[in-house]
């Protein structure tokens, strides 16, 4: 876990390391933006403050959306193994849904960047909000996932009390990670009575964010 200059090459050369990372300051500097849109109504130094970091979280989503560019193979080589496995039961279905769910995300998110720059006739406000329908599932049934995790969790599958806890830690790490993806997704979607709020879904997102990439920042050497 030491912060090492190897660690660091590794964690971002790993397109998922870049993306977390983005991710993280994206959504802070969109709590920014919201804290100094609040105070920047009388105060033109507040409302510059607020463009700035507004400015900076576009581009940096523009910068995960080239990112995450053809990432949708991912999805299909996943469901592609789930339907190979030859057993369909409840793990399967949640795992296979949350799979479509993130396929047509990512796919709704390169269409939005191409309809942006003009090169689809695709109106790109349209394919955001598919992309987001898809994204609202995807989130949904990784929280599913994550709490079946948790009941099918057996102390006497593991050898050790100290491996037992760091498994459970894990799952609830993912647990809490996918469950503020989701509070910051469902009220672009309207299917829950969840207001919209700029600033606490910023903050979620960040909190996602974050918690990604420190998973991705154990998985390097």
């Amino acid at each position: 876990m030491a912060l090492t200059l190897g660690r660091s090459i590794d964690f971002f050369a790993k397109s998922d390391g870049r993306d977390k990372f983005a991710k993280t300051f994206q959504n802070w500097f969109k709590v920014m933006a919201w804290y100094y849109q609040q105070r920047g109504i009388e105060d033109k130094h507040f409302k510059l403050l607020a463009g700035r970091y507004s400015a900076t979280a576009k581009k940096l989503r523009e910068f995960r959306s080239l990112l995450k560019f053809f990432k949708w193979f991912n999805n299909v080589r996943d469901l592609r193994s789930i339907v190979t496995k030859g057993s369909f039961g409840p793990d399967e279905i949640v795992e296979a849904i949350v799979n479509v769910g993130d396929l047509g995300y990512r796919v709704g998110d390169n269409i939005e960047w191409l309809a942006k720059l003009g090169w689809i006739n695709v109106d790109p406000n349209e394919a955001e909000r598919i992309s987001k329908l898809f994204q609202f599932w995807a989130y949904l049934f990784s929280v599913v996932a994550d709490v079946m995790a948790l009941q099918k969790l057996n102390r006497k599958k593991f050898d050790d009390e100290a491996s037992y806890e760091a498994k459970k830690n894990a799952i609830l790490v993912d647990l809490i990670k996918d469950t503020a993806d989701f509070l910051r997704v469902a009220p672009n979607v309207g299917f829950l009575p969840l207001p919209k709020h700029d600033g606490l879904q910023a903050a979620l997102g960040t909190i996602a964010g974050a918690i990604g990439a420190y998973q991705v920042w154990l998985k390097c050497k």
